[in-house]
């Protein structure tokens, strides 16, 4: 497929720009429906069917990544020296299916509020109920 280490480079170029598209991509869509997670207001609008192909670019450069790292490996062709010269590109690659789920942390975290919020409500009334009761029957 690659005859030489010359076309390899060409070719990592190549995903070095095709990277940076996609995490401007990412950067906008991230700007765009998941403003509130860094305290913004709503800078500009998109489509909400849009939304679907910001959640499939975190996937396309994870996939662009593990083939940059194949490429890098190509080129030295001995996996010690490709894991100490590319220690830190296999650790970022590695953390984007790691930390993505992390996104829905944060309506997790919302829910987790409401339902705990709405336990203690809960707790309230029957203590009161119970008070009432005592009091009542105090008498």
């Amino acid at each position: 497929m690659f005859s030489s280490t010359q076309s390899i480079k060409k070719y990592i170029k190549i995903l070095d720009f095709s990277v940076l598209f996609l995490l401007i991509v990412l950067f906008i869509g991230f700007i765009a429906f998941d403003y509130q997670m860094i305290g913004l207001e709503k800078i500009f609008h998109l489509p909400q069917e849009t939304e679907v192909i910001f959640e499939l670019a975190p996937w396309c450069l994870f996939g662009l990544l593990l083939f940059d790292l194949y490429l890098k490996y190509r080129i030295l062709g001995n996996f010690r020296g490709f894991l100490s010269n590319h220690w830190h590109d296999i650790l970022m690659t590695l953390l984007i299916p790691l930390l993505f789920p992390l996104k829905f942390y944060k309506p997790a975290i919302k829910s987790y509020k409401l339902f705990k919020g709405g336990k203690y409500g809960l707790k309230i009334a029957q203590k009161i109920k119970k008070i009432r009761y005592f009091l009542s029957h105090r008498k």
